[in-house]
């Protein structure tokens, strides 16, 4: 291998190995945000009146993602421990595990919104 290929990769190397501690010492927003959604899981919560839902959800700590007022509900992340606490709340109804949902397939629709021939 000859000097200037040798520096070349030893440059490479080096801007490498500080992109990687850079990274590493300091973890950015979506790296924290992916650690905290395994640590907790989607719930909904309904209760007897839209505001002692948000009240019982703040007091244990939950994080609220979506208001369902018409429905005196919300759906929110919790950790074990917060959904423990939930349960012993007055005037919460229902605590209903919120899974996430995937589409399989697409539908065989037509790009211009028609359906297809039968």
């Amino acid at each position: 291998m000859s000097r200037q290929n040798l520096f070349f990769t030893f440059c490479v190397m080096i801007m490498t190995a500080g992109i990687g501690v850079s990274n590493w010492s300091e973890p950015s927003e979506p790296i924290v945000a992916n650690l905290t959604s395994l640590l907790t899981q989607s719930y909904i919560v309904q209760g007897e009146s839209f505001e002692t839902v948000r009240s019982a959800v703040a007091s244990t700590g939950g994080d609220i993602a979506h208001e369902l007022s018409v429905f005196r509900s919300v759906t929110a992340n919790f950790s074990s421990d917060q959904v423990a606490k939930l349960h012993g709340s007055a005037g919460i109804k229902r605590i209903l595990g919120n899974p996430a949902i995937e589409v399989a397939a697409r539908g065989k629709n037509k790009s211009d919104g028609s359906q297809p021939k039968r």
